[in-house]
């Protein structure tokens, strides 16, 4: 069988009591003995057939049998018939051989797609993060933008502010020390009086509006630990800050049940909600039945929205989005500097909240507003 010609192995073998029982171990030979030894008889004569085992040009061994003349032509069938037998156990092992060898390669494949899809798919991962990195860094860099712009259009603002607002107390200060220059030299003294009360006047403002100027300056940079506060808790202590004035224009504040806790510096959300309902009660003009409403309407971004409502002169749309800016009056008449909308939205804004107002011209105000709530 294919091994070299000089050695074989027996496989089969049957005597007169039918098939042998071979011992694994002694079955191989030499070939020029045809049988191992002590497996014929050396007491007695035989005649032997040797044939030549083979497939087409395949040779596949040989067999030996004992037979007469009258059987010769049984060795010729039986030789084809266990040529056929060797040759298909040959093919079933290289069969089962080759099927082993897929399995084996169809495995390794396996592994190396697994390999290959796991590393295409960190690959991808990789690339998603990267994306969302870069996309991270470009929205960031576009905030930073836009929040550099707004300040530097708020910084333009401030040396505009400080250039015409604060020129003016100066303006009228100096002008009036001309007065009582004047007033003193002529012994006026009841236009001296006057006159040193308009200079008081103008430095009262001037302190006022460096005042605000400082606590906006502050808001950001300067803050308390945050905390849960109630904001019903809040909007007691704000009207009792500007009970006077309330109760000046006989003010009717109407508060809606079941508001919200919300989170942040308390003494700067006092500032927001007292500012506000300030601002309402002096814009009441000649409204005969003052009201402020405060209440919640629904949630933004998960964020409680609440609202200051009043029945005063109300802001006309064009000027929605001007009163936020620093030192914006819309009525001279009304004291004050005109920096209260403004600190009231750059608290909100610093405790990731927004403000907005939806009024009319004589139909009142509502200024919206959202503030984070705790953590749960």
């Amino acid at each position: 069988m294919k091994q070299s010609i000089e050695w074989s192995r027996l496989i089969l073998a049957y005597d007169e009591h039918g098939r042998l029982d071979l011992d694994q171990e002694k079955v191989r030979f030499a070939s020029h003995q045809l049988v191992p030894e002590n497996m014929l008889s050396r007491s007695a004569s035989f005649g032997l057939v040797a044939e030549a085992l083979y497939s087409k040009a395949e040779k596949l061994g040989f067999m030996l049998l004992e037979v007469d003349a009258a059987q010769s032509v049984v060795c010729g069938a039986l030789r084809g018939l266990l040529s056929s037998a060797l040759q298909g156990v040959i093919l079933n092992a290289q069969r089962e051989q080759a099927e082993e060898q897929l399995r084996h390669y169809q495995k390794n494949l396996e592994n190396l797609v697994d390999a290959r899809t796991l590393e295409l798919r960190q690959s991808n991962q990789h690339l998603e993060d990267e994306i969302a990195e870069h996309q991270r860094t470009q929205a960031e860099r576009e905030r930073l933008i836009q929040e550099l712009e707004s300040k530097n259009a708020e910084l333009e603002r401030f040396a505009y502010t400080v250039s015409h607002d604060l020129k003016a107390p100066l303006i009228t200060i100096k002008g009036f020390l001309g007065f009582v220059r004047e007033d003193a030299l002529s012994g006026n003294t009841q236009r001296l009086g006057a006159d040193i009360e308009r200079i008081g006047e103008a430095a009262d403002k001037m302190h006022a509006l460096l005042n605000d100027l400082l606590e906006l300056s502050r808001i950001g940079r300067m803050m308390n630990q945050s905390e849960a506060v109630p904001f019903a808790d809040l909007l007691k202590d704000a009207i009792e800050l500007i009970q006077g004035r309330l109760q000046e224009r006989d003010v009717k504040v109407n508060i809606a049940p079941e508001l919200p806790i919300i989170y942040g510096d308390r003494q700067r959300l006092l500032e927001v909600v007292q500012n506000l309902l300030d601002n309402a009660a002096k814009f009441m003009g000649g409204q005969i039945k003052p009201q402020i409403e405060i209440g919640m309407q629904g949630y933004e971004n998960n964020q409680p929205i609440l609202y200051v409502r009043d029945n005063g002169i109300g802001v006309a749309p064009q000027y929605h989005e001007r009163i936020f800016g620093l030192f914006n009056r819309l009525d001279q008449k009304v004291e004050g500097t005109g920096i209260g909308l403004t600190l009231v939205k750059r608290i909100i804004e610093t405790h990731g909240g927004r403000i907005w107002v939806e009024s009319e011209a004589g139909q009142g105000a509502t200024f919206f507003f959202t503030l984070p709530q705790p953590r749960k």
